[in-house]
């Protein structure tokens, strides 16, 4: 079974699960099961054009997705709310399903929903419904083997412990502190390796509500000194204790975000 016959089944137990209404999925166009049961919600799903890495034996894939969907124009509404609490609650998060034994990551960035047109009559074998036609729009990522999710983190300030969230960048690094040594008699200069400076920096996006991002503001704003507090930087459930940090806020073109460094 390929991924996107896959993720089809997904959507369709998704749409089941917050609706009392039979969900149809197909790929045809010409599907009417309408004509059975004009109670339901028929989607016709059309999948192509699959973007994939350039990295031999790396598996990255962007999948689009275009969803028509058809039902009774008294039920667009419904099904608006539906498609719309759908993605508030599933955009830009991670999951994972298996195939044939293959253990697949994927995320799903979702579109609100949209109507096409205006209502138009679907003649049925016992009366005459007003139906509707409307779109709606994914975009997935998906991979067998590229690490798609960002690792977890936690920052421990004195004896509360923070998530860190809204993550648009990190990085680690450990980079050699060394001092050049020059023996007496000798032409070539030798580097002696003191220590190993080990940092971890993030750029958090900045939003109206966040616990950690409030502390940060207050170390920016002398309210409070987070270097006088006892550190520790939990990584995927790994701890390591925290020297000190040192935190940057920038504002540009109606974005801010945080420049967090951590230095163990």
């Amino acid at each position: 079974m390929t991924f996107e016959r896959n993720y089809k089944e997904i959507l369709r137990a998704q749409l089941e699960a917050v609706t009392k209404r039979k969900v149809y999925v197909s790929n045809d166009i010409h599907y009417q099961p309408l004509d059975d049961d004009p109670e339901a919600i028929v989607m016709v799903i059309n999948t192509g054009g699959t973007s994939r890495s350039s990295v031999d034996g790396f598996d990255m894939n962007t999948l689009p997705i275009s969803i028509n969907f058809i039902c009774q124009a008294n039920y667009l509404q419904e099904i608006f709310g539906i498609l719309n609490q759908i993605a508030k609650e599933n955009n830009a998060k991670y999951y994972q399903t298996e195939i044939d034994g293959t253990t697949y990551y994927y995320q799903v960035i979702y579109s609100d929903a949209f109507q096409i047109g205006g209502a138009y009559k679907v003649h049925l074998e016992r009366r005459t419904v007003n139906c509707i036609t409307g779109n709606w729009l994914l975009n997935i990522t998906y991979s067998e083997n590229a690490i798609i999710e960002p690792s977890t983190f936690k920052l421990k300030i004195g004896s509360t412990e923070y998530d860190v969230k809204f993550i648009n960048r990190y990085d680690m690094s450990a980079i050699p502190v060394t001092e050049p040594i020059h023996y007496i008699g000798e032409e070539d200069q030798y580097e002696e390796l003191l220590s190993t400076k080990i940092a971890y920096s993030f750029v958090l996006l900045k939003v109206k509500s966040d616990s950690l991002q409030t502390k940060l503001r207050q170390h920016l704003t002398k309210a409070t000194n987070l270097n006088k507090e006892a550190l520790q930087l939990k990584i995927d459930g790994v701890t390591i204790d925290i020297n000190n940090l040192s935190v940057t806020e920038i504002y540009e073109n109606k974005t801010a975000v945080y420049n967090l460094v951590l230095n163990a």
